[in-house]
């Protein structure tokens, strides 16, 4: 089978959004890094994780629609999910198990935990989380390595997906539209019902609504209706690589100004509170697509060597940034500060912020060659053998 053309520039991408994550997690948890009376655009910034489930669904498509071409086929998709189990299945243990041993060390201190903490550090969720179902509804908070909850979704729509490219494949426009209406309506559905909802429920075993109801344009759901957030994305990201297929807006949206148009808008929108999030997804998938056909400068500008190292590594970053931030929380328990401290100035928490940032580009860097890659490349070598002999076996 003939293997896909490269799309490099793509690779970047996942590093912006990666990066974007992180910074967001310590804007929310550590201290803010804008004046939150004015600015609100980092609020919004959860919101890259969608972008993740975009270009899944994009770049799957373009991989392993091939796979299906003649429908669904136990080999095809025998060799399909093992590459993607090889992909995120080692990293996302090797996370656990430190948050695993984070947790039972905090513990043995005999430190009080909060009740979102309770949750988090649940060890029932530890069998859904080695099964990668941690986030299909079975608790109502992420749990143990917080951002696994959206490995879990994408584990989900990768078993979905050889039955979700066959309409692209046969070119099947009613069926493409039913897609197309299952994912506009999935997000209408979090946004007017079930996450209003499912914040009424964390609010209860919270004890107290902590952080006010969320906005009504928000799918900012990380657990049971984030299944439906994670597919509706990656529907959104076959329909733009279908639209990719066909060179649909190439003349203008390979114009790096455009590229360029698309962040800021989304900046711009998301400080004014007001674009909905669907529809931001939405334009996730015209910006992926700009981003495919990118030329000249911005091409060079996404391509440079930076970029595609943050991009190779951004699973890593993804993976290990709330550890490290769990880390130095679990660690200001043994020793709380008894009375609350002012805030630094803004110029002290930005270097903060660069710190964290580049001592977490150094723990990827870590375990993306210590562990992901290796892995990744192990996994797949024996995947490879297995598939051999069997075909030996049968012919």
């Amino acid at each position: 089978m003939k293997s896909p053309s490269y799309i490099p520039s793509l690779t970047p991408l996942r590093g912006i959004a990666a990066v974007l994550v992180l910074v967001y997690h310590f804007h929310l948890l550590a201290m803010p890094l804008q004046n939150t009376e004015k600015y609100h655009f980092m609020g919004k910034w959860y919101l890259m994780v969608d972008l993740f489930f975009v270009l899944s669904g994009f770049i799957l498509y373009h991989v392993y629609g091939s796979y299906f071409k003649d429908g669904w086929n136990k080999v095809h998709f025998g060799r399909y999910i093992r590459a993607r189990l090889a992909r995120i299945y080692p990293l996302h243990l090797f996370t656990l198990l430190y948050a695993i041993g984070l947790y039972f060390f905090i513990d043995s201190f005999g430190v009080e935990w909060a009740p979102i903490e309770k949750e988090i550090f649940n060890l029932a969720a530890i069998p859904t989380s080695l099964l990668l179902i941690d986030a299909w509804g079975m608790h109502p908070e992420a749990t143990w390595n917080t951002p696994s909850w959206s490995i879990s979704v994408e584990w989900f729509v990768y078993l979905l997906f050889p039955l979700l490219v066959i309409p692209f494949l046969r070119k099947n426009r009613k069926a493409i539209m039913v897609l197309m209406l299952i994912a506009i309506a999935g997000f209408l559905l979090i946004m007017f019902w079930l996450g209003p909802a499912n914040y009424v429920v964390r609010a209860q075993y919270l004890g107290a609504f902590d952080t006010g109801p969320p906005s009504i344009w928000s799918i900012g759901v990380i657990t049971g209706p984030a299944l439906l957030r994670g597919l509706s994305g990656f529907i959104v990201g076959m329909v733009a690589y279908h639209a990719y297929r066909q060179e649909w807006g190439k003349r203008w949206l390979q114009n790096g100004f455009i590229w360029m148009g698309f962040w800021i808008f989304l900046m711009l929108t998301w400080n004014a509170r007001i674009l909905p999030d669907m529809v931001a997804v939405c334009i996730f998938g015209f910006l992926i697509l700009s981003t495919a056909y990118a030329t000249r400068w911005i091409k060079s500008f996404l391509n440079n060597r930076v970029m595609i190292y943050l991009g190779d590594i951004s699973y890593s970053i993804y993976l290990v940034h709330m550890l490290v931030l769990f880390t130095f929380l679990g660690l200001q328990k043994l020793d709380p500060v008894p009375t609350e401290q002012p805030l630094p100035e803004f110029g002290v928490r930005w270097t903060m912020a660069i710190v964290f940032l580049l001592m977490n580009l150094l723990i990827a860097t870590a375990t993306y060659f210590g562990i992901e890659k290796p892995a990744r490349t192990y996994l797949r070598r024996r995947s490879t053998k297995s598939m051999d002999i069997l075909q030996e076996v049968k012919t």
